[in-house]
């Protein structure tokens, strides 16, 4: 099969699109074969080796946290899956590949309303805001939720999922993206590059912290006593947790099929959009990482959305 397999740290000249065998097929594994996944932060730092201390790549590694496919082979006996269903998955590397075997526990049947090319755009992004809000952060219906970069990959879920959970929801976003996030059925918008989020908001049952700079160490003041605080990005103060008396938190994304199966439902339910932003082929996946990081003329065609390997 084909497959992007990097042998060193580095940026996008690293990726390689290379054959490499497809492997044998052990107990409870199936063979997908993969028709589209997606570009995340997380493969961007593991190969940029920012991060080899806690989260080292043993090379040669084939990048890729998320996909779409077609069942090619299993036992469906001991999997409950059989050649030709269509899924999406989460796992821990391996997706941009024409192929991938993975365990069943991580399989999901595919939402049947979209396209293999949108179902890619789900499972890591999707877990990741799921987890922030109703794991990690008990998000409870009635409450309020102020989600930092509600236009990203992640946010535009957490916003979707938090408004379907019936809580109140306050979301950072540029200027040029609040028709968008309104368009998630955000309650109230705030331009981060004009407001001052802190002047605007308080009493906050819940904040997630998707985006860098200083919005973290400024995130603790808005929350009411007893409130929580998860991030995903930069490393809580605990100092700061206990002065404002609230809990806080950074999160890892897991593997999740409950959560993956009721993410499908509230897509097939037209409850939540897929934001799919751009399309590459596989073996362009250097270019796609130069669209993400914003340093190609693509980079310029869309504001959000998530950029997508098609095999």
């Amino acid at each position: 099969m084909k497959a992007i397999i990097v042998h060193s740290y580095g940026t996008e000249d690293v990726l390689k699109y290379e054959d490499t065998p497809v492997g044998k097929r052990k107990n409870k594994q199936v063979l997908v074969k993969v028709m589209a996944t997606s570009v995340n932060h997380l493969e961007v730092i593991m190969i940029s080796g920012k991060a080899k201390e806690s989260m080292p790549v043993h090379f040669p590694w084939i990048p890729g946290f998320e996909g779409a496919g077609i069942v090619e082979e299993a036992d469906f006996a001991e999997t409950g899956f059989k050649k030709g269903d269509e899924v999406y998955f989460h796992c821990n590397g391996g997706s941009y590949a024409e192929y991938i075997l993975i365990e069943s526990k991580e399989l999901v049947a595919k939402p049947e309303n979209i396209s293999f090319t949108k179902a890619a755009c789900i499972p890591h992004t999707g877990l990741t805001a799921w987890q922030a809000l109703f794991t990690h952060g008990q998000l409870q219906s009635g409450q309020k939720v102020l989600i930092h970069g509600g236009a990203g990959a992640v946010g535009s879920f957490a916003v979707q999922f938090a408004k379907h959970k019936g809580a109140t929801v306050y979301t950072t976003a540029s200027k040029e993206d609040q028709a968008y996030v309104e368009s998630l059925q955000a309650d109230y918008v705030i331009d981060y590059k004009t407001v001052d989020f802190t002047k605007v908001t308080k009493d906050m049952d819940l904040v997630l912290v998707l985006t860098g700079g200083d919005t973290l160490e400024r995130s603790y003041q808005v929350l009411k006593p007893g409130g929580r605080l998860v991030a995903t990005t930069g490393q809580v103060n605990q100092e700061l947790a206990d002065k404002y008396r609230i809990k806080a938190k950074n999160m890892v994304v897991y593997s999740d099929r409950e959560q993956l199966e009721q993410i499908k439902e509230l897509v097939e339910g037209d409850l939540v959009k897929v934001d799919l932003g751009i399309i590459y082929s596989l073996s362009e996946a250097p270019t796609a990482w130069k669209t993400y990081a914003g340093k190609t003329k693509d980079a310029s065609t869309f504001t959000h959305g998530k950029v997508v390997l098609e095999m």
